[in-house]
């Protein structure tokens, strides 16, 4: 049984060419949420390296007698070493897939009817960015965890300044 070609006028007008522009949106659009995060990271990554450098340069050790001072500075500085260390992780580069190779698509599609290329290149798009997903995912979870302990040791560390600015309890 012949097949019939695809289509002989392939043009942005056919569901393929749809689908194709589509999946290219979703793809930059992904690309940009990937950059937004990036930022919202790095604020959170700066915003642990001022406060760990002010609450140090003020002096960690709490004054003699103060043992709540002690018990809530200590895991607030701790929280707010490791929302650092969990921004670092969620900023490491990793293996972002992107668009095909462009000497592999020269060799393989240039003889190819548009429509097989277009086809290819949509396939190819949606499984890598069905593969971003679950990088960008990964980064979602270490900005959520890095921002968490930031504000909880943040927390801790103004709980003991206003402990010792009021004199402590009675």
């Amino acid at each position: 049984m012949d097949s019939e070609p695809i289509s002989d006028t392939t043009s942005e007008d056919s569901s393929l060419g749809l689908i194709f522009q589509e999946v290219k949106d979703a793809i930059r659009i992904q690309l940009d949420k990937f950059d937004k995060l990036d930022a919202k990271v790095g604020l959170i990554l700066a915003a642990a390296g001022v406060s760990l450098a002010v609450v140090l340069s003020n002096g960690f050790l709490p004054p003699e007698g103060k043992r709540l001072t002690t018990v809530l500075q200590i895991p607030g500085v701790t929280a707010i070493a490791l929302s650092a260390v969990c921004a670092v992780h969620a900023l490491w580069p990793r293996a972002y897939y992107l668009a095909p190779n462009p000497r592999h698509l020269r060799t393989d599609y240039l003889s190819k009817e548009i429509d097989e290329t277009r086809l290819a290149l949509v396939d190819t798009w949606i499984e890598l960015y069905e593969r971003n997903d679950a990088v960008i995912d990964r980064k979602v979870l270490w900005t959520r965890i890095s921002a968490l302990l930031l504000v909880g040791g943040l927390a801790l560390v103004a709980l003991t300044f206003i402990y010792n600015s009021v004199g402590g309890l009675p």
